[in-house]
């Protein structure tokens, strides 16, 4: 519990994704060393990866559909496996089996009275004034028998002795060659182990049931009250013909869990890109650029600059720090007297929007500023080398714009780290 509570366990579960939470839950208890249980541990995984198809890998939801689903998932084995199948009656309808051990053969023969368990019977009153309610709920319970609704009552109590009768024959003609029942009795007809007793010491009473001599068993016969065991037939031990080798089913056992290790391929950052590294003055600077690109992109008059650095800072792109930085270098620039008209509201603005070419494809200048009889384009740059490839670019935006009908096109190359403008 220490260590549960503690930092480390923290930092194994926070923000990573739900299997590599188990894989590394599981090699810090060094449950993988467990061969018997690798099994169990892979169907977990296995239970894992069904979730994950439908809903988000995220630990809270997981616990929340494990508390609710988790006991209802098995392993599966092959039916060509020798072993014990344990199954409820109902499980085994339709199936037949060498021998049968049936440990509690004492459910009630009555539904239950109990509140939290007890049916609710529909029932349809007839005696007025109560016949003018179409139906009425009603918890079955012993006093209904002395009820206006005892028709209901009855009719419940006689679906459940057949549901029971029906249950007890599926138990006894489940088995091929030997069937072991161990019932209670209580004294009074109130479990299936009451009836199998009553049929025991009552059956002459019953009589022949329509069988002839010779087709029915006297159960009284075999049976030892003493010792309340009815032992009726013989155990024989049938030497089973042996199976070719290739039809056999082996024992096949996992003896070790192999998973990809997350740690030497994925790294998961609980932030955005890095853009001010110390370590990479040159990538730091490209960076920087980008980040710089990004935010005019979102800017169309100076008023949308702060909101636009708090887009990115929510984004997780740049942390508080770098945010405030940011904003003040770009409010620098855009008080800039050369380019303040940019972004005072004089232009009715256009980022990042394409240009539809014909032939020519498409082109998507940074920024369109149109204005009465004059359009201004601008292309950011972040690097510090000049580009006779930007100018070319540049040029063929001015072209498209001409070719769309504005007649008064300039162009600006704006590198933005140094603030340096270069007309075209």
């Amino acid at each position: 519990m220490q260590f549960v509570a503690g930092k480390e366990f923290q930092e194994l579960i926070t923000g990573k994704p739900i299997l590599e939470i188990i894989y590394s839950i599981c090699e810090k208890f060094n449950l993988f060393s467990l061969t018997d249980e690798l099994a169990y541990l892979q169907a977990f995984v296995d239970q894992i990866s069904v979730f994950e198809r439908n809903n988000a890998s995220e630990l809270t939801s997981f616990l929340n559909w494990w508390d609710d689903n988790g006991d209802r998932f098995t392993i599966p084995i092959s039916d060509s496996i020798d072993a014990i199948n344990v199954l409820t009656i109902h499980k085994s309808k339709g199936l037949e089996f060498t021998h049968v051990f049936v440990p509690f053969f004492d459910w009630s023969v009555e539904p239950s009275s109990l509140p939290e368990k007890a049916p609710l019977l529909w029932c349809k009153p007839d005696i007025e004034p109560f016949n003018e309610m179409e139906l009425v709920p009603v918890r079955y319970k012993n006093d209904l028998a002395n009820s206006i609704f005892y028709r209901e009552f009855f009719t419940e109590k006689f679906n459940t002795y057949i549901d029971n009768l029906n249950l007890m024959y599926v138990v006894f003609t489940r088995a091929k060659a030997g069937l072991w029942i161990w019932a209670s009795f209580s004294g009074k007809l109130k479990t299936v182990g009451d009836l199998l007793k009553q049929i025991v010491d009552k059956q002459t009473l019953l009589g022949t049931v329509g069988l002839k001599q010779g087709e029915s068993v006297q159960f009284a016969d075999f049976y030892d009250p003493e010792n309340g065991l009815l032992e009726l037939g013989e155990i024989t031990v049938v030497e089973e013909v042996q199976k070719k080798e290739s039809q056999l089913m082996k024992d096949v056992r996992l003896s070790e869990f192999e998973f990809a290790d997350f740690r030497k391929f994925l790294k998961i950052r609980r932030r955005g890109e890095d853009f001010f590294s110390s370590d990479d003055k040159r990538q730091s600077g490209i960076n920087k650029g980008k980040l710089i690109h990004e935010i005019l992109s979102l800017v169309d008059t100076a008023q949308d600059l702060e909101n636009a650095v708090k887009q990115v800072e929510t984004e997780g792109k740049i942390g508080s720090g770098e945010a405030g930085q940011i904003l003040s270098e770009l409010t620098a620039l855009l008080n800039d007297q050369e380019i303040k008209s940019w972004f005072d509201g004089t232009f009715r603005v256009v980022n990042e929007r394409n240009i539809l070419t014909g032939p020519n494809g498409i082109k998507r200048p940074d920024r369109i500023m149109i204005n009465a009889g004059e359009v201004v384009v601008v292309d950011y740059k972040s690097g510090d080398m000049e580009s006779e490839n930007y100018k070319s670019q540049l040029r063929s935006y001015i072209r498209e714009l001409k070719n769309c009908g504005y007649e008064n096109v300039s162009g600006y190359i704006w590198y933005t780290r140094q603030n340096k403008r270069v007309k075209v």
